[in-house]
């Protein structure tokens, strides 16, 4: 049967949209396209919570993984991309279901974007050289990091102190441990997270 129309599901990270999307494309006959901006790379599915193999043989998806790591891919691109991945599901007779957590993405898909000219390679060009000259501890993210490590750390642990000791001792304790609190709750959370993801991959 012919269907008609386009179901968009849309929300925040870990809030269940590839699970519902998953559900109705195997409920209707649907195809799922990814309207997320990190999972377009074929490199990165375990740290964008890609689908995994056995979920994406459970039902059609299109625009996961079909990008380089390497390659500069914009939400113009994807738009194009996706248009013509709809055009296709369409004639299929299928059901599309957009899913994804980019919000510009699916603005730009339904409200319309820009026909702004791509990038000249030498501006680019110019504008990392420059960011290189500038910022010479941020030509890798991960030196990036590594250098500014201790600072951060050494840097908000003293301001903490600092605030800590202006404020009565009762109201201190309770924002102190509250905040540890929190700290440990996002550690545990994050640790079940990837144990979760390294078992599906």
């Amino acid at each position: 049967m012919r269907r008609s129309g386009t179901i968009l599901i849309a929300g925040p990270t870990a809030s269940g949209k590839s699970a519902l999307a998953l559900a109705v494309a195997e409920r209707l006959g649907g195809v799922i396209v990814n309207a997320d901006s990190m999972q377009v790379y074929g490199d990165l599915r375990i740290i964008t919570a890609r689908p995994t193999v056995t979920d994406e043989a459970r039902a059609p998806h299109r625009l996961f993984g079909h990008v380089d790591a390497a390659e500069n891919y914009s939400v113009g691109r994807w738009c194009q991309d996706a248009r013509a991945a709809l055009d296709d599901i369409r004639r299929g007779g299928r059901l599309p279901i957009l899913v994804g957590g980019t919000g510009l993405y699916f603005k730009a898909l339904t409200q319309g974007l820009s026909a702004v000219p791509p990038t000249p390679p030498d501006i680019r060009a110019a504008v990392r050289a420059r960011w290189h000259q500038v910022y010479p501890s941020l030509r890798t993210t991960t030196t990036f990091i590594n250098g500014q490590k201790s600072t951060i750390g050494k840097s908000a642990d003293a301001n903490f102190k600092k605030w800590s000791v202006t404020q009565h001792l009762s109201s201190s304790q309770v924002v102190k441990g509250s905040w540890t609190k929190e700290v440990s709750y996002v550690r545990s959370w994050m640790g079940s997270r990837i144990s979760w993801m390294n078992r599906q991959y």
